[in-house]
């Protein structure tokens, strides 16, 4: 509940167009018993391939594609950063060409339109 809220309304905006949110705190503490911080895949990348595909979305490169994903699971820059190795500018800056390629405004924009894809294949 420590949260901002724009970062709040964001989180209800994600959840609302199918996309999951976990908090940071959760995450590290399963992290701490052994977990694994990452939910199952759902091929969310390779679906972006698909005939019919928004021809934007299958502009992105297969990291982007990757990170994508990772957002539209709700993960945070610092846990995709940790999860596929890079340091979490080369996050922001990967995340950053996903949303100007998208034409999107936001980080939840692109996710959103990544989920829609996903339902619609």
């Amino acid at each position: 509940m420590n949260l901002r809220l724009d970062i709040w309304l964001s989180v209800v905006r994600l959840m609302l167009c199918g996309g999951e949110y976990l908090p940071p705190a959760l995450i590290l503490r399963s992290r701490q018993n052994g977990h694994s911080a990452a939910p199952p895949q759902r091929n969310g990348a390779e679906s972006a391939f698909m005939p019919g595909a928004d021809p934007r979305i299958a502009g992105l490169t297969a990291r982007e594609l990757q990170i994508l994903e990772m957002v539209s699971r709700g993960l945070q820059n610092k846990i995709i950063a940790a999860e596929i190795r890079l340091s979490e500018n080369t996050v922001k800056i990967h995340l950053h060409n996903i949303i100007t390629k998208l034409g999107a405004h936001n980080r939840t924009e692109a996710a959103a339109r990544f989920r829609s894809l996903q339902e619609r294949h």
